[in-house]
């Protein structure tokens, strides 16, 4: 037994079987999606282009 603060997502499958519950509902808060911030120049950088494509496809996946 324990508490962890985590992106709704990556634990949505726990809640729907039960086998997580939410705690201290009111205190948490929501946002509308995961939020990268980088400087444009680092828009051009192969290494972040890649980590933020893998990021997308993360996202997408633990929604369904």
């Amino acid at each position: 037994m324990g508490l962890v603060y985590a992106f709704e997502p990556m634990v949505l499958e726990g809640l729907r079987t039960g086998r997580l519950q939410r705690v201290l509902e009111r205190y948490a808060p929501t946002v509308p999606g995961f939020f990268l911030y980088f400087p444009s120049v680092a828009r051009r950088s192969p290494p972040l282009r890649l980590f933020v494509e893998v990021a997308k496809e993360l996202a997408v996946r633990a929604v369904k």
